[in-house]
């Protein structure tokens, strides 16, 4: 299986340079979290995310079996992998894994450009056309001031929202990834001035949107949807089979995942399960449990 890149050195440095905590498992790369739960108090977790690489069944079920080992030996109350789209469930399975269903969005890049165009909603192809009129500028970018500007949009765009968000430092260290094309920045400019931004990783085969934030013009021209179109064009033209615009939430019901959900669904893309394994059964019952009262998703910590 292709290797991502939430798999390797250059991510784990990334992270760890915004103060995450790497931990390596034989060979699978996760970082160490810690969950305030309610009635049990803390409890110290690892999630990896990405499908660490592997060429066959038989030796990613052993690296697997390892890594659900190694979480057990090392006392974490348990242990999460979110697997790459598309990658089959039984060797997961095999290894022992509890299956949790997440969700996604994918564009399948192997239509045509126009093809890509008529699929979008209605009201996006005429919010593109507006874009333009307006004389918004969309570029990508690879200027330190842009990064900075772009992690302070994106914190004040998803302060509140119910997600874990990255702090600056963060989108510092992707410096180098931009440079290596492992990631793109796109801007959207009006009258000189940064109004949004997003970010994308660019995996070998794939790219996944997975950062975005807008000032106040750049709601009002709602910008970002300009950003996602040119990102999912250069994805296209660079030879990507797919579009991921990372991450569903099927659960929501209102809010602003709620919002960022309906944002994803007007591309026309595809609504996709993305599962993140378990290596035992706290965190599939504990995903259950949230499930059933939703009230209990605001009353844990995580750190």
């Amino acid at each position: 299986m292709a290797e991502s890149i939430f798999q390797t050195k250059a991510w784990a440095e990334v992270k760890e340079a915004a103060g995450a905590k790497p931990v390596w498992i034989e060979g699978v790369l996760g970082f160490e979290q810690k969950l305030k739960l309610p009635f049990l108090g803390w409890k110290k977790v690892l999630a990896a995310e990405g499908t660490p690489k592997f060429r066959t069944a038989a030796e990613g079920k052993k690296v697997l079996e390892k890594f659900v080992s190694g979480v057990r030996e090392r006392g974490y109350w348990y242990g999460t992998l979110a697997s790459t789209v598309g990658d089959r469930d039984e060797v997961f399975v095999a290894a022992g894994l509890k299956k949790v269903s997440n969700h996604t969005v994918i564009m399948d890049l192997s239509r045509s450009e126009k093809e890509l165009f008529s699929g979008l909603k209605r009201d996006i192809r005429r919010r593109l056309r507006k874009i333009d009129a307006v004389g918004i500028v969309i570029e990508r970018s690879e200027r330190a001031e842009d990064l900075k500007t772009f992690s302070r949009l994106y914190r004040e765009t998803m302060q509140g929202g119910g997600v874990k968000v990255e702090e600056g430092e963060f989108f510092l260290g992707l410096r180098l990834l931009l440079k290596k094309r492992r990631a793109s920045l796109w801007v959207a400019r009006l009258r000189g001035k940064m109004i949004a931004g997003i970010l994308v990783i660019e995996h070998p085969g794939y790219v996944v949107y997975n950062y975005g934030g807008s000032a106040a013009e750049g709601h009002e021209h709602q910008a970002a949807i300009g950003l996602v179109w040119q990102a999912i064009l250069d994805a296209k033209r660079s030879g990507k089979k797919r579009f991921d615009l990372g991450g569903y939430d099927a659960r929501a019901r209102r809010g602003k995942v709620k919002a960022i959900n309906l944002f994803k669904e007007r591309f026309g893309g595809k609504v996709v399960e993305q599962p993140i394994w378990a290596t035992n059964g706290r965190y599939v019952f504990l995903r259950k449990i949230m499930g059933w009262f939703g009230f209990l998703r605001g009353a844990y910590r995580k750190q």
